[in-house]
């Protein structure tokens, strides 16, 4: 069988990653390692190139795996959606910008490959696990949400980095794992129907914000606190509160509390116990990789395409908005 040409576009930390997993992989070839600037392309070794129009136009390349800074999606998509055959997975988020997602919008329509967005935290086995029960009716109708993805990051972001700078990172941790979360959120929840947003800097380290706080409130009626902190020890954890019990995940561990229908009157006023549920850890960036290879093979619709990147940066967007104008933002 042949495999499956790639060209890795951005090869910074993230595009590393990605292809540590993808050399791993044999339905897949890494054929081109792209960056704008020639000398750099030069660095990465033979793989290493600058002419997108020569790779574009190399028969042997069949999809991309975009992992450049978020500013500069757009721009590459436009030309590899102009191009018309390439498959393409892009790191999330899609776009910078609502706009700019909307704007690919025109493009994607006479797309005729796959189109993958990189949301892989909804595929944690956590989460899977929390959705199966929450299908189940567990926890009943929920009430609200905890969700907090943080970490110390801004430390050792550099301030010439693109992460540092206020307008190409003017969300700061809100884009780069917020995102994340929203999709996680959409996953188990449903439709966000508004925000409000505050975003702040309090270290200094960074002109980009450092800290974010939001309030979403969703179409089911439930309530998310969001919080995504560059600036704190790290954690990472979902709390979800419903009117027949609760879920909590730390990290890889799920716990469930008690039913208070099957508790005594005295019961219902003392904490319950929480009941560890055992969930195999697995990796989801080798999952939904291997899912976008599959796809091209197949053409099976992967679970996080266009709609899913677009309702993000949607949030994202709103966010932004909320936070420039202090106020709620109702999404239409």
């Amino acid at each position: 069988m042949t495999k499956i040409g790639i060209c890795v576009a951005g090869y910074g930390y993230f595009g590393q990653k990605l292809y540590g997993y993808l050399t791993k992989m044999n339905e897949c070839e890494v054929r081109y390692l792209y960056h704008t600037d020639e000398t750099k392309a030069r660095s990465y070794g033979p793989l290493g190139n600058s002419d997108l129009v020569k790779i574009i136009h190399n028969q042997s390349v069949d999809a991309f795996v975009v992992a450049t800074p978020n500013d500069q999606h757009f721009d590459l998509l436009w030309h590899l959606l102009n191009r018309g055959h390439h498959h393409v997975f892009v790191e999330k988020p899609m776009a910078n910008s609502y706009d700019e997602g909307l704007r690919l919008a025109g493009l994607l329509k006479d797309h005729r490959g796959v189109f993958m967005v990189g949301h892989c935290h909804r595929r944690e086995n956590v989460y899977r696990k929390a959705k199966e029960f929450l299908n189940a009716g567990v926890i009943g109708k929920i009430v609200n949400i905890n969700f907090n993805y943080s970490s110390a990051k801004v430390f050792t972001i550099g301030k010439n980095e693109w992460r540092a700078s206020a307008v190409r990172a003017d969300l700061g941790p809100l884009a780069m794992v917020g995102s994340h979360c929203i999709d996680t959120i959409h996953y188990l929840f449903g439709k966000v129907v508004s925000v409000y947003a505050r975003l702040q800097n309090l270290t200094g380290k960074t002109e980009s914000p450092d800290t974010s706080s939001v309030v979403l409130n969703l179409e089911n009626e439930a309530t998310v606190f969001l919080q995504c902190n560059y600036n704190v020890p790290i954690d990472r954890y979902c709390f979800i509160s419903g009117i027949k019990g609760a879920i909590y995940i730390d990290r890889n561990r799920l716990w469930l509390r008690a039913d208070p229908d099957q508790m005594t009157e005295d019961q219902k006023f003392i904490p319950s116990e929480k009941i560890e549920i055992e969930v195999v850890k697995n990796d989801p960036i080798e999952e939904e990789l291997k899912e976008f290879l599959n796809a091209i093979r197949t053409g099976k619709k992967v679970e996080t395409g266009y709609e899913e990147g677009l309702a993000v940066i949607r949030v994202l967007e709103a966010c932004r908005r909320s936070a420039k104008e202090n106020v709620p933002i109702r999404l239409s």
